[in-house]
């Protein structure tokens, strides 16, 4: 699996009387499927915009001598 760096933008939500925001916040995931994982994260939340801020590649510390 590949561990990725979310970078995610909560869409503000107006209503009548005013506009709520919600700061920009990261999540650490881990996942084979990257657009599924997402889609499943936004499930019942308000809407949000996702990206990729970095992938973290892992080196395999059990080499065989």
């Amino acid at each position: 699996m590949k561990k990725y760096i979310i970078g995610i933008t909560p869409t503000p939500i107006e209503t009548k009387d005013s506009i709520t925001t919600e700061r920009p916040y990261e999540i650490e995931l881990e996942t084979d499927r990257l657009e599924w994982s997402m889609e499943q994260y936004q499930r019942n939340r308000e809407p949000l915009t996702w990206e990729v801020i970095a992938e973290i590649v892992e080196s395999n510390s059990d080499d065989k001598k």
